[in-house]
Order: structure tokens, then C-alpha cells, then sequence
């Protein structure tokens, strides 16, 4: 025992490796330093492959990791006797050890290659990427058929509460179509007695005062009594000649078959013109006639009508206002005139007011105020068919506001024959 410590760890009569180098201290240190780096660098590799199989044993499999770490760590081993035989000659020792690490490293080398195909077989870190990116992509696609089916069973559920909600509006408008149709029933019911009454009038003047003559109540003689009665039969037969003149009118503006004789003119001049046409009427009720304007009021259009369209409006409000004034105020610019009437008169139920316009609706229906209910009937086809808008507001006892809106010129002026005034 005692010889073979000797035979490893005495000199044997060899000198130190420094001897060879003439104990250069350049090329001592060159090689010591040489030495203990890859030393240190093959200590700390082990330990490192060891922390990854730890870490990672699907990465480094345990026979690998241990042959690995010992070939390297008595490859470091070997690399420190370099330095100690610098100075010490253990050669022996020296070469067991490298036998050892030959003996390790044949050992790791005929197991690489007797696990060459398994090893081989290990997915590299691109494969690992690709497969994980594979996997990745399956999964998107599995959430995008996922989302795509919560969208459709969304849309489905949609489509479901827009056909309930279309089934419940249908209904409702059904039921709104229902009391409208009720309406315009009642509606041409009333018309039908209002034209009734307006016909039957006049007709039974005709007829009563005719029967007197033929009767002859006052003698054969065209002159005393039966003069007024000639007189009371042109009257009524003037009244309903208006009257038809006036239907056939509405019908002929709404069916648009009166063409619009354009012009240019101004407002203002209009509405002098017709408060002095009224005033005679006015001034017998007491009534004052105010005329306010603003801006520019020369328009385009059909001087004719817009005349009708401002002389109904203003003669209803002397006609039916007693007591008070009459205000007129115009507004216009570049695009657009308004102009505004207000009387302090009798004003309109507000039961009456969303038919007011129509046909045969009078907001009066007393004896005395006269009238066939047509007049404003009239107003809002001129409004309409001059592409402006005409509306009213009114309080019964308190008087009533005629607002008429006009724009400047026609949208189709230019294709027209706009004569000078």
C-alpha cells in the first residue's frame, strides 16, 4: 500500500514541469492561468447541466446529463494537476486521472452513439417553435369557430327579437292604421255633413225662393218681394258657383295640374296691398292692421297664388276678429322668408286644430261667421306646391298665428320661365 502511494504522489526522481520551461515566469504563468481558467470554466459546466436536468428533464435525459458532467469534471481535474505538476512531479497520479477521464470519455462517446437515432430524435428548439406555434394556431382556430358560433347564435338571437319586436310593431301599426282609418271615417262623415250643409243652404234658398215665384205669393209682377227673391236666387247661386270654384280649385293644386307661373316680386308691396284692400272692413270693426318687415322679401314665385295664399289668411283674420289689431311680420334672407299673422280674435278650440287645413273644416262653426271651410284648405296647397310649409297655433278667446314659411326661389327656377313683374 505504502508502495503504490509512492509510486502515485513521490517524484521518482522527476523534475517539476517548470524545469522544462528554464522556470520562465512568463510562460509559467501563461500556462498556470491557461490552466485554472478551463478548470473553472469545466467545474461550472457541470453544475450547470445539472440545473437544467433539474429544471428541464424532458430536455437532458439523466444518463446524458451524468456521463456529461463527469467527463467534464475530470477533464477540469486533469487541467489542475497541469498546475500542480508545475511544480510538484506526480506524474503518476497525473496519468491515472487522465486515465479516468479517457476511460469516462470513451464511455460518454460509445453512448452517444449507440443512442445516436434517439438522440437525434429530441424536436430541436426550432421544431419545439414550430410545433408550439402549430398548436397555437389550432387553438386560435378552435376560438375563432368558437366565436364564430357565438356570433351566429348572437345574430340568431337578434334576428329573433328584431322579428319580435317587427311582429309587436306590426301589431301596434296595425292597431295605429285601425284608429286612423276610424278617423278619416269620422273624418269624411263630418266632411260629408259639412258639404251637406254648405250645398243644402244656398240649394234650398234656390229652390224656396223659386217655388214663391211660381206660387206667385207676391202677384205676377217682377219687382217688389219677387225682385228679392230673384235677387237671393242669384246669391245663392253665386255662393255655391264659389264654392265649386274653390273645391275645383284645391284639386286641381294638389294633383299639381296648375302650373306655377314664376315671377319676381316683392312681399312687401304684396301685403300693403292687401291690408289697403281690407281696410275698409277692418276700420269698421275697429280693428288696426300693423305691417312689420325685416330684411330682404323679394321671392320668386306665382305672384297670382301667393296673393290667394296671403289674402285668405289675412281676410279670415279681420273676418274673425272683433276687437284688437291685426299684426303682419315678415323675416327674410338670401334663402328663406317667414312671415308671421296674428289677430287678437276667437282663436280655435284645440280640438279642432289638427284638421284646420282640411277640407270643409271651419274653426268657427257659428252663423255668423260665414265661410265654407275651404279657405285655408287652399293656403297649404299654394304652401306646398311653392315647397314651403304653412302652420297655425292658436287658443280659443285668445286669437290665432298663421306662420308661413316661402323659400326665396323654386328648386326647379332654373328650368322655368322667370318674366319680370
Amino acid at each position: 500500500m505504502s508502495s503504490l502511494y509512492e509510486w502515485l504522489v513521490g517524484d521518482a526522481g522527476f523534475a517539476p514541469h517548470g524545469y522544462c520551461l528554464i522556470w520562465d515566469d512568463r510562460i509559467i504563468h501563461l500556462h498556470v492561468g491557461s490552466d485554472a481558467a478551463i478548470a473553472l470554466a469545466y467545474f461550472i459546466i457541470p453544475f450547470v447541466l445539472l440545473m437544467v436536468r433539474r429544471e428541464r428533464p424532458d430536455l437532458l435525459p439523466a444518463p446524458v446529463a451524468v456521463l456529461f458532467a463527469a467527463f467534464i469534471l475530470l477533464c477540469g481535474i486533469t487541467h489542475v494537476f497541469g498546475i500542480i505538476t508545475m511544480w510538484q512531479p506526480v506524474y503518476a497520479l497525473q496519468g491515472v486521472l487522465k486515465a479516468a477521464t479517457a476511460a469516462v470519455s470513451l464511455g460518454t462517446a460509445v453512448f452517444l452513439l449507440a443512442n445516436k437515432r434517439h438522440i437525434a430524435g429530441v424536436p430541436s428548439v426550432a421544431g419545439m417553435a414550430k410545433l408550439n406555434e402549430e398548436l397555437l394556431a389550432g387553438i386560435r382556430e378552435k376560438e375563432k369557430a368558437e366565436a364564430d358560433r357565438d356570433q351566429l347564435i348572437n345574430e340568431l338571437e337578434e334576428r329573433v327579437k328584431a322579428r319580435t319586436a317587427r311582429l309587436e310593431q306590426l301589431m301596434l301599426d296595425h292597431a295605429a292604421l285601425n284608429e286612423q282609418l276610424q278617423a278619416e271615417i269620422e273624418a269624411r262623415d263630418a266632411m260629408l255633413a259639412n258639404v251637406s250643409h254648405d250645398f243644402k243652404t244656398p240649394l234650398n234658398a234656390i229652390i224656396g225662393f223659386s217655388e214663391m215665384l211660381e206660387m206667385k205669393v207676391h202677384g205676377d209682377k217682377l219687382g217688389g218681394r219677387n225682385l228679392d227673391y230673384v235677387r237671393d236666387i242669384r246669391d245663392a247661386g253665386q255662393r255655391l258657383s264659389a264654392l265649386v270654384r274653390q273645391i275645383v280649385e284645391v284639386q286641381r293644386l294638389k294633383s299639381g295640374a296648375i302650373a306655377l307661373e314664376l315671377s319676381e316680386f316683392d312681399l312687401d308691396e304684396m301685403f300693403s296691398s292687401i291690408a289697403n284692400e281690407l281696410e275698409l272692413d277692418a276700420r269698421r270693426k275697429g280693428l288696426a292692421i300693423n305691417l312689420k318687415t325685416e330684411g330682404k322679401l323679394t321671392i320668386i314665385g306665382d305672384k297670382l297664388l301667393l296673393w290667394r295664399l296671403f289674402e285668405n289668411i289675412l281676410s279670415n283674420a279681420v273676418k274673425y276678429t272683433d276687437h284688437g289689431r291685426i299684426d303682419i311680420q315678415a323675416k327674410g334672407d338670401r334663402d328663406w322668408i317667414s312671415v308671421h299673422v296674428t289677430d287678437t280674435g276667437r282663436g280655435i278650440a284645440a280640438d279642432k286644430l289638427p284638421n284646420v287645413f282640411e277640407m270643409f273644416q271651419r274653426g268657427d262653426r257659428s252663423d255668423t261667421a260665414g265661410g265654407h271651410g275651404v279657405g285655408l284648405a287652399i293656403v297649404r296647397e299654394i304652401a306646398r306646391r311653392h315647397n314651403g310649409t304653412v302652420w297655425l297655433d292658436s287658443a280659443e278667446g285668445e286669437g290665432t298665428t298663421v306662420t308661413v314659411g316661402l323659400p326665396v326661389r323654386q328648386p326647379d327656377m332654373a328650368e322655368a320661365a322667370v318674366s319680370e313683374n
